[in-house]
């Protein structure tokens, strides 16, 4: 149970989050032109790093060998769900760009995370995930 409230719980906090952001018609802030494509390259890295986060975890050993493709792909699956999502709200529109965007967020994520470990920057990391 513990792993569950460690490793889980933000992922689905952070699910909630990008839900909640989502929801809004309008967002906060000024219209700086590219913002929205790296808020979801972010966005979606974050959520990667959190879903393989929760799947090395597991205990599973699918789920540990296979946690970075699933990371990636959880993503990409629930970037879908949020567009369809966005589908709802008024004044706000579901883009194939956006869904893009948050796959690569997610891939570099994962690709970030493996250079800085085989580049020993977390050496705590490497040695505790031996599918890295």
């Amino acid at each position: 149970m513990s792993k569950v409230i460690r490793y889980w719980i933000p992922v689905g906090l952070y699910l909630y989050l990008i839900f909640q952001i989502s929801s809004l018609s309008h967002l906060p802030g000024p219209k700086i032109p590219f913002i929205s494509e790296l808020a979801h390259l972010v966005e979606y890295g974050i959520l990667s790093y959190l879903f393989y986060r929760a799947f090395v975890n597991s205990g599973s050993k699918f789920l540990v060998r296979y946690s970075r493709s699933l990371a990636i792909t959880a993503s990409i699956l629930y970037g879908f769900t949020d567009e369809l999502h966005q589908a709802f709200v008024p004044c706000r529109c579901p883009s194939i760009y956006d869904l893009i965007f948050d796959g690569i967020g997610a891939s570099i994520a994962q690709i970030l995370r493996i250079n800085l470990i085989r580049k020993g920057i977390s050496n705590k990391v490497k040695s505790r995930y031996k599918y890295c």
